[in-house]
């Protein structure tokens, strides 16, 4: 395929975005595949940049998903990795002597943990960049939720979106992996759902406290998080010294 246009493993589209800006910068193709499933193409920059090639400040961050194609721009290394990964940035160290880069990825096709394993691969080929991993035991949170059957939200649109404005997480026809996914970022927590239950729209205080969010979410939305223990993968990015 030649046109190109995030488990972390959604079923819906989903927009995810922190944002400011000024002027442009220019950007390096550093990485550009085209399979039979899937294409890809990444790009490298000194300055986090928009859709727009507009610079950005630090905080700025987006995904944008829609059907079979996803974009990411303003990931730094971690960044990028936790995303190909699926798992929270908390859970990946990278050493010092790495350079500042930041990536922009431009994706369409099959998106499966194969694509994402190909897609590492071939971007720490590039970076000469080696990822190490170990266990630990972790405490975390799974999610479930409590609805009665007619109160069940029903799926208004095949688009989900999560805006991060003003101190608070806007969540717009999510489901329960995309909560997840928000309240890893939120709180550099692990947090599990087996599910994709669609659930309502909702507006979470960023400034709060983990548990004044969760009974937010139990009290108004239905949402249970139930603690548990389990065995994650840590990460450590290191530079390749051969």
């Amino acid at each position: 395929m030649n046109k190109i246009l995030p488990a972390i493993f959604l079923v819906l589209p989903i927009f995810f975005m922190y944002s400011c800006q000024s002027k442009g910068f220019n950007k390096k193709l550093i990485l550009e595949k085209d399979t039979l499933d899937f294409s890809y193409k990444i790009y490298q920059t000194r300055q986090k940049t928009n859709a727009d090639n507009e610079a950005q400040c630090a905080k700025y961050f987006e995904y944008n998903r829609s059907n079979d194609a996803y974009e990411i721009r303003g990931a730094d290394v971690k960044h990028l990795v936790s995303f190909l990964l699926g798992t929270p940035k908390k859970n990946i160290q990278v050493s010092r002597n790495i350079d500042d880069w930041f990536y922009e990825v431009l994706f369409q096709g099959k998106d499966d943990s194969i694509s994402k394993k190909i897609i590492l691969n071939d971007f720490f080929a590039y970076t000469e960049l080696k990822l190490k991993n170990h266990l630990q035991e972790v405490e975390g949170y799974e999610l479930s939720v409590h609805y009665k059957v007619d109160e069940n939200p029903q799926k208004k649109s095949n688009r989900a979106r999560v805006e991060v404005t003003h101190g608070r997480y806007i969540l717009t026809n999510p489901n329960l992996k995309i909560l997840a996914i928000t309240l890893r970022d939120l709180y550099s927590r692990e947090f599990i759902a087996e599910s994709d239950f669609p659930i309502e729209d909702m507006r979470l205080d960023a400034d709060a406290e983990l548990k004044t969010n969760l009974k937010f979410l139990q009290d108004h939305h239905g949402i249970h998080a139930k603690k548990i223990k389990k065995e994650m993968v840590k990460y450590t990015i290191t530079q390749d010294s051969n």
